[in-house]
């Protein structure tokens, strides 16, 4: 008991509120799903680091080809960026990015993720990996369907490297382990 009182103390009483919450409705122990949870988080930061550098170098290989291979000093390329958007300007990190360094292989591995994926979409906010990096509980997603994207992704790449990540990944024999499964469905 002592361990979930440090928790609960540690973690703060709004987010361990959540786990109490899901674990009583489970009739399994805080803690545990606690604990499942920082290890699943972990798990899934290997099939997500191939998404990010997949997604990354495929769109600088689609920037390249419309608009030169140094598309980063590209005028034409930078009025395209989206607008500011809750406080993040890519336009601002990519000429951060190229002043650091003028080679565009540089420029690209300098890009945050929030960089690329507002490339695409406004809703950083809501990405499985934003809440793994903010340390959030992820129990309640559909971590399979999460794992079946990231997978399609990798697939659409290099099918030989979703081969070699099937592998060696953990998230799937993880969430095998799940104090919830089958206790409680996951909220719409």
């Amino acid at each position: 008991m002592r361990r979930q009182i440090d928790l609960e103390r540690l973690v703060s009483k709004a987010r361990w509120s959540t786990y109490l919450h899901a674990a009583a409705m489970a009739d399994t122990c805080p803690t545990l799903l606690y604990l499942w949870n920082m290890r699943l988080c972990g798990a899934l930061l290997m099939p997500l680091h191939l998404v990010e550098i997949l997604v990354r170098n495929a769109a600088a290989e689609a920037l390249g080809a419309q608009h030169g291979p140094t598309w980063p000093h590209s005028d034409a390329f930078r009025r395209r960026l989206p607008q500011v958007h809750s406080g993040y300007c890519a336009g601002t990190e990519l000429e951060k990015a190229v002043r650091r360094s003028a080679r565009v292989d540089d420029v690209v591995a300098g890009l945050s993720f929030a960089f690329w994926h507002q490339l695409f979409t406004r809703r950083f906010d809501q990405s499985l990996r934003n809440r793994i990096a903010h340390h959030e509980p992820i129990f309640h997603r559909d971590i399979r369907a999460d794992l079946a994207a990231a997978t399609r992704i990798i697939h659409s790449r290099s099918p030989s490297t979703l081969d070699w990540l099937l592998h060696h990944e953990g998230a799937t024999s993880l969430l095998a382990t799940s104090p919830l499964e089958g206790k409680i469905a996951p909220p719409l």
